[in-house]
């Protein structure tokens, strides 16, 4: 009796978990598109949002890659494009993430440089 190929639980898994972080990430960005408001009611539990989609995205994109890998090495021959939207869904997610970061730090920096320079500003 032939032994089948191991299943590729990896991908089914980075599949899920890349839904699940860019949909925290679609989440959050509709509410400050479309209703701001609901935020501040909220209190600080928005925040888990954006937390979220980065630990789903930086998981789903890691276990994509392997699956992706598996499947091309022969491992096994299962859920290849599974691995892939799993793969490409966390890097998007993850990489928008990094990109809202670094604009707030630039947004911050053009900031303190507006207020600090000329003794002028919030005192």
């Amino acid at each position: 009796m032939e032994e089948a190929p191991p299943g590729n639980g990896k991908a089914l898994v980075s599949l899920i978990f890349g839904i699940f972080g860019f949909a925290n990430l679609a989440t959050l960005a509709a509410f400050m598109i479309f209703e701001i408001d609901a935020l501040d009611d909220a209190g600080a539990w928005w925040m888990l949002m954006p937390l979220m989609a980065f630990t789903f995205g930086s998981a789903a994109a890691y276990l994509g890659s392997i699956a992706w890998i598996d499947v091309r090495r022969g491992v096994t021959d299962r859920r290849l494009s599974e691995a892939r939207i799993g793969a490409i869904l966390g890097g998007v997610t993850v990489g928008l993430m990094v990109l809202a970061t670094i604009i707030l730090i630039v947004a911050f920096i053009v900031l303190m440089i507006a207020f600090g320079g000329d003794g002028g500003g919030l005192d």
